[in-house]
């Protein structure tokens, strides 16, 4: 009987087939270690993310460890740029953008920003290309408004408006017109361009998906094109903007001036002194509210009521001086206290009186003054600082109490061991003596069968005692009092660590508050000159008026 010989190829493929099957293993295990990996870092990216738009950069860093995805370098480089390592953020950026397999625009942009910080022009032009290829959505919205931004500094406005000519509705293109009107009005006599930019501003800033953003940035777009208007003598389109300016928005005061202006411009000085009675009713830290204390006396002048616009100058001089007061005690608690305790952290408390002369609502002049201030970038970059050094204490105070919670509780365990050696020590020594009883009475109960059964029973239950015994002492051992030890020594090594952190913060803080303080201080001062120059503007008006009032008393007495 002949034996069927098989194909060449099928004992190939028979030969062949485990290898193949232990390689496709192989590359299953490597794809799921892959997917795995993959995954972990997702994770890692996600709670950065999450930690960075909670403004602790420190955990994202931590949560980031040593991811090595794009993602994670361009998040890592963000939480440095928050942490002030500004070189570092810049070289991780840079990688990303040229050679990231993502967030390339989003890396790009990033070093467009800080190069228009540091006034490096030519290193923003270098990656704005990058930043709108390689963007989308918002990120692409914004890289556009930067690059018209670039091109307004060159001179080039033609060529930002047809940049801005490509963005979609919304606030970056709204702000990119709003810095295109101020080029227009700057350059052009004539405010036609300019208030054509404010009005596409206006109704691009409509479709911003950020109300809140919107409405400020709209009764911004609105106050501009007032006042441009205003100050080109069309009194009509000035009110046409000035009168939908929100009465609770930080610019109404002044918005309210500039109407009066333009009632005044139309010789309707009824309506103008309505616009400027209800400017007086803000407080005099915001802009616009002094002047129209002024425009209502003026007012009076120019109607002829001489009586009424005496004794209204006698009223805003009374006003700015009270409005002096106010601020020298507000210096004197920003000297006391620091500048974030007097003006950021009571601005969030109702009930702390310490505009002493100041008949009006308390949290008006703190919150206006503060809000004056933080227009400023130097004043938005110096409360950052402290605000961010705030949270670090109170995450370092917080995990100086965790250590704290777990040293005791490892004193405690290395307390009960001992407790629990000493324990077992009496109990072998009850045990011995005990056995050494009972053996003394086995020996003299030989005789007694019933005497002898009893001492066997308590026999056994000595055997179980110590079986219990020996089970406590393996316990007792299994609770490696060598770790912890060890992990007492690493928890009292932290906590030294920690206290050292402490100590570095507190002099970075106390500094960070000194710089806040003078910038704080500063500007107070400034705004008590501007005060005080004011009021003594309104003195001069009050003797020139007296003057003008004696005048006409004597052309009145000299009549026949």
């Amino acid at each position: 009987m002949t034996q069927r010989r098989l194909p060449a190829d099928s004992v190939f493929a028979k030969r062949i087939a485990p290898a193949l099957t232990l390689l496709a293993v192989a590359v299953c295990s490597v794809s799921v270690s892959a997917a795995a990996a993959a995954l972990e870092t997702s994770q890692r990216e996600q709670l950065a993310r999450f930690a960075l738009a909670d403004r602790q950069p420190s955990r994202a860093l931590y949560d980031l460890g040593s991811a090595d995805s794009a993602g994670a370098h361009y998040l890592r480089a963000r939480a440095w740029v928050q942490t002030g390592r500004t070189d570092a953020a810049v070289k991780a950026f840079a990688t990303v953008a040229e050679s990231g397999r993502t967030h390339r625009g989003d890396a790009a942009l990033a070093l467009v920003k800080l190069a228009l910080a540091a006034g490096d022009i030519a290193s923003a032009e270098s990656y704005i290309g990058t930043a709108v290829t390689r963007s989308a959505g918002h990120r692409k919205q914004e890289a556009l408004y930067y690059e018209a931004e670039l091109q307004r500094r060159a001179g080039e406005s033609d060529k930002a408006g047809r940049t801005l000519s490509r963005m979609d509705s919304g606030y970056w293109a709204a702000l990119g017109y709003l810095d295109l009107a101020a080029d227009y009005s700057r350059a052009d006599r004539d405010p036609s361009r300019a208030l054509v930019s404010l009005r596409v501003a206006e109704a691009l800033a409509a479709d911003d998906t950020d109300t809140a953003r919107a409405r400020a940035l709209t009764n911004g777009i609105r106050l501009r094109a007032g006042v441009l208007a205003c100050q080109h003598g069309d009194y009509t389109k000035a009110l046409g903007f000035l009168e939908q300016v929100t009465l609770d928005s930080y610019l109404a005061p002044r918005a309210l001036y500039f109407a009066g202006l333009a009632h005044a411009g139309r010789n309707n000085y009824r309506a103008a002194m309505q616009a400027w009675h209800r400017a007086r009713k803000y407080s005099l830290a915001f802009p616009g509210a002094a002047d129209a204390w002024l425009g209502m006396a003026r007012g009076y002048d120019e109607s002829g009521y001489l009586g009424q616009a005496g004794e209204a100058y006698l009223a805003a001089s009374s006003a700015f001086e009270s409005e002096q007061v106010s601020l020298n005690t507000l210096m004197d608690n920003v000297r006391q206290t620091g500048a974030y305790e007097a003006l950021v952290r009571s601005a969030r408390q109702d009930d702390v009186e310490w505009f002493l002369a100041d008949s009006r609502t308390l949290t008006q002049p703190r919150m206006a003054y503060l809000l004056h201030f933080m227009e400023q970038p130097d004043a938005q970059k110096a409360v950052g600082r402290v605000a961010a050094l705030e949270r670090l204490a109170r995450e370092l105070e917080r995990k100086q109490h965790d250590i704290g919670v777990f040293l005791k509780t490892l004193a405690d365990v290395r307390h009960q061991r001992g407790t629990v050696s000493a324990q077992l020590v009496e109990f072998d020594r009850q045990i011995r003596r005990l056995s050494g009883r009972l053996e003394s009475l086995s020996g003299r109960a030989r005789s007694n069968p019933e005497a002898a059964s009893r001492l066997r029973r308590v026999q056994g239950t000595l055997d179980s005692l110590g079986q219990q015994r020996d089970a406590l002492a393996r316990t007792s051992q299994g609770q490696a009092p060598g770790r912890t030890d060890q992990l007492f020594q690493r928890l009292t090594a932290i906590q030294s660590t920690v206290n050292d952190q402490q100590r570095r913060l507190g002099a970075l803080r106390s500094r960070a508050e000194a710089a806040l303080d003078r910038l704080a201080l500063s500007f107070l001062q400034g705004q008590s000159r501007q005060i005080a120059d004011t009021q003594d503007r309104t003195e001069q008006q009050i003797a020139h008026l007296y003057e003008q009032l004696a005048l006409s008393g004597l052309r009145e007495g000299g009549r026949p």
